[in-house]
């Protein structure tokens, strides 16, 4: 992953980079960061299961905030991937 990081701003250029990032980039940036960071240290406070059932009730929320919030069309496939993570989410927290 930082081969990518260090070789980006060499292809594109520094201004482009500078143009590119606002306040929401930023903003943006520092909560997946924390995210990031907070799910790590669940994973050292508590047993892995319950965690990442947490966490991966991630994919469920961003499904349904894509079709209320965004107005996105959500696709059989993507529901149906949805509800299988949702029911493995039951299976772990049984």
């Amino acid at each position: 992953m930082v081969g990518p990081c260090l070789a980006y701003p060499w292809l594109v250029g520094r201004a482009a980079i500078v143009k590119a990032v606002n306040v929401e980039v930023l903003l943006a940036s520092v909560a997946t960061f924390a995210s990031f960071a907070l799910g790590l240290l669940a994973l050292r406070k508590g047993a892995a299961a319950p965690v990442l059932a947490v966490r991966s009730s991630s994919i469920v929320i961003a499904t349904l905030f894509a079709r209320r919030f965004l107005a996105e069309r959500v696709s059989w496939p993507r529901l149906a991937g949805s509800l299988l993570v949702f029911a493995g989410i039951v299976l772990l927290a049984t």
